[in-house]
């Protein structure tokens, strides 16, 4: 199937408090935007039909500095749940919308080296039809971005603070291809860390 023949919606998890960061991560300066404005731009980069993106800790403040036309915000109550619980909320939104979708891929808003040519590598691999999920290779493990497709919703849907898409990712191993992020599957956790990946794109200029 081609890639531009599959209904993939996009679910960015920027719901977190980021409370090793001191402040609101998602808010970050990253090129002339943000680290979320940045990450809804790559999204809006790619074949998706659909972009929403999930808001918990610092709504109010992120709604007020980051651009969302265009695409979908929702508010998670329950952020304080963890990751597992803002995804399982982020589906439950977009499987009660009219449409369906043949898989969701999700990001973080703390990974700005994803860029949109990545994005729709994971689309056109899982496009093809060889595995139900398509997801980042991390050594030995895989995590996101991943693109679950339709047949695991209900799994997406059961996710909480015990159980979230790692498990999923393990459980379902046979069921997924991962790919190789060359180096662009980097998560930005700490202030330090954050300044140390600025420092190196302002070096290389990317």
């Amino acid at each position: 199937m081609d890639s531009s023949k599959v209904n993939i919606a996009i679910l960015i998890l920027a719901a977190g408090a980021s409370s090793r960061m001191g402040g609101p991560k998602q808010l970050l300066p990253w090129g002339n935007t943000t680290l979320l404005g940045h990450s809804i731009n790559m999204a809006k980069g790619t074949n998706a039909v659909l972009i929403t993106v999930v808001l918990g800790a610092h709504a109010n403040a992120v709604k007020l500095a980051v651009p969302m036309e265009g695409i979908n915000h929702v508010l998670n109550p329950n952020w304080e749940s963890g990751l597992g619980n803002s995804l399982a909320f982020g589906v439950e939104f977009l499987t009660k919308r009219e449409g369906t979708y043949d898989g969701i891929l999700v990001m973080l808003c703390d990974q700005p080296l994803i860029d949109s040519e990545y994005l729709n590598n994971l689309i056109d691999q899982f496009s093809r039809g060889e595995k139900g999920i398509v997801a980042t290779q991390y050594g030995e493990k895989v995590g996101v971005p991943a693109i679950f497709g339709s047949k695991y919703f209900p799994h997406l849907l059961q996710l909480n603070e015990d159980f979230g898409a790692k498990n999923l990712l393990e459980q379902c191993r046979n069921d997924v291809l991962s790919l190789d992020p060359f180096g662009k599957a980097v998560d930005i956790d700490t202030f330090e860390e954050y300044q140390s990946l600025l420092r190196n794109q302002l070096e290389f200029g990317a």
